[in-house]
């Protein structure tokens, strides 16, 4: 996982347990699953106390909500932390290759480590957000072929109603005239008439 040995880095320094994260689909929609992903942050107890943090938020999928919840707990301990954190690791920088990939240079917990973790989260979000987008457009897509046909059906079955309507008037008028001429005493259906 991105940024995970900076977290574990940060959280055995800060001396406080791991975030907790979980996640549960919300199924907003039948062909789009979103997570609800809710994380725990637990306080420290001895020493200097430090209340909890807890957050929560959307992800379209259950591996990048855990990365992005992994990267906002970090700034959350960093911001909370801060006095406590040195920024002693601040001074390398992070490269790619001609083909845009990143080129891990040090395996320690440098910040180049986590510049790169950092630069692959970021490639990641935009390859998903495409992805996204592209699903987005079809559901709209989609959306708007099925509001044309319901238009078309409305208005399709509109007009059946119209005549349903127009039968029904027409027929009561004929009742109307027969009571009317059965009140009068004719014979409406003489004996050789079907």
């Amino acid at each position: 996982m991105p940024f995970d040995k900076k977290l574990i880095q940060i959280v055995r320094k800060l001396k406080i347990a791991l975030p907790s994260i979980t996640g549960k689909p919300t199924n907003a929609l039948r062909t789009d699953t979103r997570y609800r992903i809710v994380v725990h942050i637990p306080g420290r107890t001895f020493r200097s106390f430090s209340e909890p943090i807890n957050f929560e938020f959307t992800a379209p999928t259950w591996i990048l909500g855990r990365d992005m919840a992994i990267h906002r707990a970090l700034g959350h301990l960093r911001e909370e932390y801060k006095a406590e954190l040195n920024a002693s690791d601040l001074a390398m920088i992070s490269c790619r290759a001609r083909n845009e990939d990143i080129v891990r240079t040090v395996d320690d917990d440098s910040i180049l480590s986590y510049v790169q973790d950092l630069e692959t989260h970021v490639r990641n979000l935009e390859v998903q957000s495409r992805r996204i987008s592209k699903v987005f457009r079809r559901l709209i897509f989609r959306e708007l072929k099925l509001e044309d046909k319901a238009r078309d059906d409305f208005n399709e079955h509109e007009e059946e109603v119209k005549d349903f309507l127009e039968r029904i008037e027409e027929l009561k008028i004929y009742v109307a005239v027969m009571e009317e001429k059965m009140d009068l005493g004719e014979v409406l259906f003489p004996s050789g008439d079907d």
